[in-house]
């Protein structure tokens, strides 16, 4: 799946999908990000050229971070494939996925992705527009009405 995801990312789980978006603002507990909160971070020149060219560049030049993370190389590249397939084609932006996902598709931990989530902060491969938390019992509850009952906990975290 992890390879399949480079040329097809409809094969990448996506966990309530069908509730995103404006025409579906009214379902679930919906947070947008501030006005101005993606403009500090740069529009990717493709998935292609981040994932051939960015991506080994900052592994090469942060290698000491890594080492000091325990992360491999080999790690790095496979996380940024996976979530890159999560983000917005055009510009690189919005990647809304939870790290349980991320971990399903790559076979490690969730506690393993979020090291790796966030040493890619510090080295500059992600950056956070707007970050998850947890919903409150008010919207919690509000969730379980609109879905009758489904698992509404948090909001997704990058």
């Amino acid at each position: 799946m992890r390879q399949l995801c480079r040329t097809d990312r409809s094969v990448l789980p996506r966990w309530h999908q069908d509730d995103r978006g404006e025409t579906n603002a009214h379902r679930g507990i919906h947070v947008q990000a501030a006005d101005g909160a993606y403009a500090p971070i740069p529009v990717w020149s493709g998935r292609e050229h981040w994932l051939t060219v960015v991506v080994p560049v900052a592994i090469a030049i942060h290698r000491h971070e890594l080492v000091a993370a325990h992360i491999s190389p080999y790690s790095l590249r496979q996380w940024a494939l996976v979530k890159s397939g999560y983000a917005c084609p055009r510009t690189g932006r919005r990647v809304i996925v939870r790290p349980d996902t991320i971990a399903s598709v790559l076979g490690v931990s969730e506690r393993h992705v979020e090291r790796i989530n966030a040493l890619a902060r510090k080295i500059g491969l992600e950056a956070v527009a707007l970050l998850g938390r947890m919903l409150t019992f008010e919207e919690s509850a509000a969730a379980r009405v609109v879905h009758r009952g489904g698992p509404h906990g948090s909001l997704s975290r990058p």
